[in-house]
């Protein structure tokens, strides 16, 4: 995956501290960089109902996530 919007979780996850190259691909870093926001996103208080599944995948909840996080 390629495009406007991994450039856009791209540059949130390198503003949150994660470590990936700003190239806009989806590649190995840029997953598991979500799998780590996963993870802390559960485990970092937010005041959330529904834990994120750790796969790496953004999906619907994992957006809601980021979304949240402004």
């Amino acid at each position: 995956m390629a495009g406007e919007a991994v450039r856009f979780l791209q540059k949130f996850l390198i503003s949150r501290g994660y470590n990936l190259v700003f190239d806009g691909q989806f590649g190995p870093q840029t997953e598991e960089a979500v799998r780590y926001f996963q993870y802390n996103y559960n485990y970092s208080g937010q005041s959330n109902p529904d834990s994120l599944l750790v796969d790496g995948i953004v999906g619907k909840q994992t957006w809601r996530a980021i979304s949240n996080s402004f």
